[in-house]
């Protein structure tokens, strides 16, 4: 039992300022953990143990008097560090007539040796002539969370709840349960939070692999990695590591001391070491603390390394690309105790050098115009996919042919067109062109619109497939004149916004009620598009009643995987449409309205409702 200095109150009936409204705890539960005798005051209970990060914890404030209580006051005091009050309940005695609250307060205390604690200041008395209150009560109930919970080595986190200021009166004032003396006692409450074991930290290279670019820099960090931070109780001073790369492919240019490792220094900064051996290709860093540190914590950057690509390699197609380790090792992190402290692991790093292709090349791609907009995807690459064409646009095709990334003149270029695969009328174009003065060979045609079967012969994916014959050193020691470098290149062809369902809710519907709308779409092409809505209501007399016009943005899918999306509308109906079965909404999508230049993105759809009596 922790015994409290005496405290002289002056205990006022004052309307105080500063009353603060807090959340509700749980009420009491009517049960005394740690029992006290009377005229004392406590925290029950008095102990909480085994807490950890995040856990909640419940105690009251309790009085046990047989002189009978008037009023009373208190302050507790908590560090807010470590943990919250989510909650708070106070609880007035079974008084007879009518209480005041005189102080509700928490918040931060300020000056005296509790400064910076966490405080509830609590303050209650009855107005009038009437009998005491005796026995055993809760005046105060308090929830709290576990925000904060140390770690190994650290101890066990012993926190207190510190009652102070307690003064309880009768009806003539003579009652006073103070800090200490022969008339009553006060018992503070403590909880307890366990300390965790801590994981080891790991280091690594960010990133892990680099595609070189030839003669161009580029970085590569040692890092504590984020998923394997480093605890500040680890107490790191001071780190180590060494790092190896292929002389042949690379030149280490420098080291650069990172600013996560410098962010913990004192006054006195930090020494780094960079020594740079080109011969053997090993990097070797260091860096530590000079002095009084915060202890890191956390994950970032020790170093960055820099390098220059200095090699690049021809080869023909298909060969594999050639790569070295990054090699980080002899990796040491060290406290103020000299002690190495253990890893969770290091993690290397590998580096692609830069290669030309040698051989022939074909790249077959589109125009960037599409008959509603212009697109940057055409399908540039080896087996790309192009944006989506709508059907009556038109395709123009290019084949780029180069020998060693030389453009080839005056050679053939195969193109070998399919439309989807169909029933019906499966379409399939041969074409020729020759390459010009760029080694650029194109022809165009329009997707086309039968009358019969339009949506199966047409809509779907598109396929072309270009050749050129050409002679090819690389078969044997005579030219081979029948190699063929080829390119594939894919498109959807479809409405490129497609409106696809439009529902109306509620059904039936009554005269005056708002009727929701939703309507559902899709878009096929690789950009944005901006899309006019029409909403245009008829009821069953074909009288239009309700119309509506907005815009959307379809945002952007991929090659067979298409954008979905639904936006709504609502409309009331009017006090003069007709009643009955057959009201129709109709909706539409375009470019912009027909009166501003626009285009409808697709056919029209409808949904059939019923408008009743109000």
């Amino acid at each position: 039992m922790n015994m409290k200095k005496p405290l002289t109150i002056v205990f006022a009936l004052l309307l105080l300022t500063s009353i603060v409204t807090v959340a509700v705890a749980d009420p009491w539960d009517s049960v005394v953990d740690d029992p006290t005798p009377a005229e004392a005051v406590w925290v029950d209970p008095t102990t909480t143990l085994d807490l950890d990060i995040g856990e909640q914890f419940v105690v009251d404030v309790i009085l046990n008097t047989t002189a009978g209580v008037y009023g009373f006051e208190y302050k507790l005091f908590w560090n807010g560090t470590m943990i919250d009050a989510i909650a708070i309940q106070y609880h007035k005695p079974a008084w007879t007539g009518s209480s005041t609250e005189i102080k509700n307060e928490t918040g931060v205390w300020s000056g005296g040796a509790k400064d910076g604690l966490d405080y509830h200041w609590l303050s209650l008395t009855q107005l009038g002539a009437f009998p005491d209150v005796t026995g055993v009560m809760s005046m105060c109930t308090y929830k709290f969370k576990v925000l904060l919970q140390p770690g190994e080595p650290e101890p066990d986190y012993v926190g207190a709840l510190d009652l102070a200021e307690t003064e309880f009166t009768d009806d003539t004032a003579s009652l006073t349960i103070q800090e200490s003396g022969a008339i009553g006692t006060t018992q503070d409450g403590e909880y307890i939070i366990n300390s965790i074991a801590v994981p080891d930290p790991k280091v690594g290279l960010d990133p892990d692999y680099v595609l070189g670019v030839y003669a161009a820099n580029f970085t590569v960090d040692i890092v504590i990695e984020a998923a394997h931070p480093l605890f500040a109780v680890k107490d790191l001073v001071g780190w180590e590591a060494k790092l190896s790369y292929n002389t042949t492919m690379l030149d280490a240019l420098d080291g650069i001391e990172g600013a996560w490792f410098k962010g913990f220094e004192g006054v006195n900064g930090t020494y780094p070491i960079v020594n740079i051996d080109d011969t053997l290709g090993v990097v070797h860093v260091a860096d530590m603390y000079l002095g009084d540190h915060t202890n890191p914590s956390g994950a970032g950057i020790l170093m960055t390394i820099v390098f220059n690509a200095t090699w690049m390699y021809t080869v023909p197609p298909g060969i594999p690309p050639v790569t070295c380790a990054l090699d980080l090792f002899d990796v040491l992190l060290v406290n103020s105790a000299s002690d190495p402290i253990p890893l969770y692991g290091v993690n290397d790093g590998v580096y692609e050098a830069p290669y030309i292709t040698l051989g022939w090349a074909l790249d077959c791609y589109t125009d960037s115009f599409r008959k509603k907009c212009v697109t940057p995807f055409i399908g540039m690459g080896p087996n790309a996919t192009a944006d989506a064409y709508e059907p009556q646009d038109m395709v123009i095709l290019y084949a780029y042919l180069t020998y060693n990334e030389w453009p080839q003149q005056n050679w053939i270029v195969t193109f070998e067109i399919y439309g989807p695969r169909n029933p019906y009328d499966n379409i399939t174009i041969y074409r020729t062109a020759i390459t010009n003065a760029n080694g650029v060979a194109t022809i165009n045609f329009t997707i086309p619109w039968p009358c019969d079967n339009a949506y199966d012969i047409i809509f779907g994916k598109w396929t072309c497939i270009q050749y050129a014959q050409v002679k090819d050193p690389w078969s044997g020691e005579q030219l081979d004149y029948s190699a063929r470098p080829f390119d594939i290149l894919k498109w959807d062809v479809g409405w490129i916004v497609e409106l696809l369902d439009v529902t109306v809710d509620p059904d039936p519907v009554a005269v005056y009620e708002t009727l929701n709308i939703t309507i559902c779409y899709k878009s096929i092409m690789q950009i944005p598009k901006d899309v006019v809505i029409t909403v245009t209501i008829y009821d069953t007399l074909l009288d239009p009643i309700g119309e509506d016009v907005f815009d959307i943005t379809a945002l952007p899918g991929v090659y067979c995987n298409p954008m979905e999306g639904c936006t709504w509308t609502t409309i009331v109906i009017p006090k003069w449409a007709h009643v009955g079965p057959g009201a129709q909404v109709f909706v539409n999508a375009f470019t912009a309205l027909p009166s501003a230049g626009g285009c409808v993105y697709c056919p029209e759809i409808s949904a059939i409702f019923t408008i009743v009596i109000p």
